[in-house]
Formats: structure tokens, sequence, C-alpha cells
């Protein structure tokens, strides 16, 4: 249960804020407790070895969850690997029993902007091969719906979105 979790991983700031409702009256879900995770500047996740930028197996960064009722995050915008656009993932717990998943997006002229011009996303050899438009899930799964509302403000960037739960599923 934390809300900051960007454990020193260097990166653009990122403040995001979610707020739930239930889909059907846009009630408040004030108890729903929500996880997030994401890749570090360099696209690597933790928790897994293998991956295409390198390994973090046991390790915890850019995961977590806040106490209930907050639902405010402190992290680094995402970075990207390839065949996929840079994306927060979420899960809704709204019951012992019932959990929604979810992924949030990234204006791509904003990560555009964050990838040329600020380490250590600048400093990547690769090139980003995937935006909105081409990834399979975003066009498949809400497209401009799942869009963070972003703004920059004294060097951060501060971003949130509702999320409505179709608590009937």
């Amino acid at each position: 249960m934390r809300a900051d979790i960007a454990e020193g991983k260097h990166g653009a700031p990122l403040t995001f804020t979610l707020q739930m409702v239930n889909a059907k009256d846009c009630a408040r879900l004030e108890q729903a407790r929500v996880d997030v995770w994401h890749s570090d500047s360099l696209g690597l996740y933790s928790g897994f070895a293998g991956q295409e930028t390198g390994s973090a197996r046991g390790e915890t960064f850019l995961r977590g969850s806040p106490m209930p009722m907050a639902k405010c995050f402190e992290t680094i915008s995402p970075g990207w690997y390839p065949g996929r656009t840079p994306r927060i993932h979420f899960k809704v717990f709204t019951d012992p029993a019932s959990v929604a998943t979810g992924q949030l997006y990234f204006p791509d002229a904003l990560s555009t902007r964050i990838y040329a011009s600020i380490p250590p996303y600048n400093a990547r050899k690769a090139k980003r091969d995937t935006d909105n438009s081409n990834d399979f899930v975003f066009l498949h799964q809400g497209r401009v719906e799942t869009l963070l509302k972003i703004e920059e403000k004294d060097g951060r960037y501060l971003a949130s979105l509702v999320i409505g739960v179709d608590r009937t599923r």
C-alpha cells in the first residue's frame, strides 16, 4: 500500500489521480482499491526477468496501491518497449470478489516530446515503433476514453481520469 511508486527511478515526474465511479449512475466508488503498474523509462517492468531491456525479477518499482479514497500516485511517465504504446495498467477492486482491469494511455504528442527531450528516455538507441494509432489494445479497448487528461505544471506532469466501472458484468 503506497502511492509514491517511483522508488528512485528517473524520468519525467508524473502525478496522476484516478476517480472510480459506477458506470450505471456515476456514483463514486469511494472504497474501491486501485492497483497500478507500469514500465520504467527504458520499458522495463519490475518483477519480471528476460525482458527486451533487461531483468527486474524480485523488484517492486512502479507498482502500488494507495490507501483507499486517495487514488493519487507519484511516479514517472512510463517508457515504451517494442510492439506497445506507453501506458499504465490498473485493477479496480470494488469488493473482495470483483475486479475490473484496464490500461491508461498518454497522448502521442506528449510521449514523443518526453522521449525526445528528457533523460533517460532520450538516451535510448532504439526508436519507438508503436503509438496509439497502431497499438492493438488501445484500438480495441476504449481508445480516446482511456487517454489521461494531462497538464504540465512546475516541471511535473499532472494527469487525471474518471473511470467508470460496470459492476453488473
